[in-house]
C-alpha cells in the first residue's frame, strides 16, 4: 500500500505559533452554539458535523468556509483533541493542510482569555479535491480492515476504553486507549514526541521499523483520529484510521468478534 504523502505541517501546535502565523487558519469545530458563546480569536467555525454530512463533497463544504487546499487549518475542540482530530483527518485526506491546536478550548480560556463571541465572517474559495487521496491510506474501510484479519498484514490498534475493548474488539487488535496519550501535567492533548514513542515501544510498535496501523474505536473515529496523530507526533509513517470502527464491524454478519472475559482491566504496562 503507498504510503501517505504528509505536508510538514506539524501534529500540534502551540497557540503562540497559530495566533502569529499568517499562513494559519484557526478552526473551531464545536457546535455553532458553542462558538458563538466564547471562541478564539479570529477563529472560524466548522462544526465537526457539518464535515461528517459531507461526504463527497466534502472540498466544497471546506471551500465554503475560505479553506482550500493550501490554507493551514489548525484545528482545536473542547473534547481532549478527539474532534480536532476527526476533522484535521478528513481534511488531509482530500490533500488539505492540517495541524492540531496543542490545548483545548477549556485550556486555552484559562491562559489566553479573552474569549470573543462574534461569528468572523468567512469567504468562500474554491477546494478541488486532490485524486490521488483514495481510501486506504489514511482512512481506510471494512474491506481493507477484512484483509488484515486475515492475513495479520497490520497492526490493529483499537483505541476505546479498556472495558469496551474487553467487552468485544476485532480479533487480533491490541488495545491501547486514547487517554493514554494526553499530557495531563502540562494539560496538552498530546504527549512530546519522545514520550510518545517510548510508550508505544513499550508495547513493540517501534517508529523505525516498516510497519503500517490501523487504528478505530467506536464509531465515527474521533478517539482513533487523537491516536492516529499520537502515531504521527511518535514519529510513525504508514498509518491509516478505519472511520466506521467497530460499530460498523460488530454489525456485519459473519465477521468474528473477540472478547475476553478474564482479562487483567488495569493493564498499565505501556507505562
Amino acid at each position: 500500500m503507498t504510503q501517505q504523502q504528509f505536508h510538514k505541517s506539524g501534529v500540534a501546535i502551540p497557540y503562540e505559533q497559530a495566533s502569529t502565523d499568517d499562513a494559519i487558519l484557526i478552526v473551531d469545530v464545536r457546535s455553532k452554539r458553542e462558538y458563538e458563546d466564547g471562541h478564539i480569536p479570529d477563529a472560524i467555525n466548522i462544526p465537526l458535523a457539518k464535515i461528517l454530512q459531507a461526504g463527497d463533497g466534502l472540498g466544497k463544504t471546506f471551500g465554503s468556509f475560505g479553506v482550500g487546499p493550501k490554507t493551514h487549518c489548525v484545528f482545536y475542540d473542547d473534547a481532549y483533541g478527539a474532534v480536532a482530530s476527526r476533522a484535521a483527518m478528513a481534511l488531509e485526506a482530500i490533500g488539505g493542510r492540517a495541524s492540531l491546536l496543542d490545548v483545548t478550548y477549556t485550556v486555552w480560556r484559562s491562559e489566553y482569555l479573552p474569549a470573543t463571541g462574534a461569528a468572523d465572517k468567512v469567504e468562500s474559495t474554491t477546494f478541488e479535491v486532490e485524486p490521488t487521496q483514495p481510501a486506504g491510506r489514511m482512512l481506510t474501510d471494512i474491506d481493507d480492515v477484512e484483509d488484515v484479519v486475515d492475513t495479520g498484514s497490520s497492526i490493529l490498534l483499537d483505541a476505546r476504553e479498556r472495558l469496551n475493548y474487553l467487552s468485544g474488539h476485532i480479533p487480533g487488535a491490541i488495545n491501547m486507549p486514547y487517554t493514554m496519550f494526553k499530557d495531563a501535567e502540562n494539560n496538552k492533548i498530546l504527549r512530546a514526541p519522545d514520550d510518545l514513542s517510548r510508550i508505544f515501544k513499550n508495547r513493540g510498535l517501534d517508529p523505525n521499523k516498516p510497519i503500517r496501523i490501523i487504528t478505530y474505536c467506536g464509531s465515527a473515529g474521533t478517539l482513533s483520529g487523537l491516536v492516529y496523530y499520537a502515531l504521527r507526533q511518535a514519529g510513525f509513517t504508514q498509518i491509516s484510521m478505519y472511520a466506521n470502527s467497530f460499530r460498523e464491524w460488530n454489525t456485519q454478519e459473519r465477521r468474528a468478534v473477540e472478547v475476553q472475559e478474564d482479562a487483567n482491566y488495569w493493564d498499565l504496562s505501556a507505562e
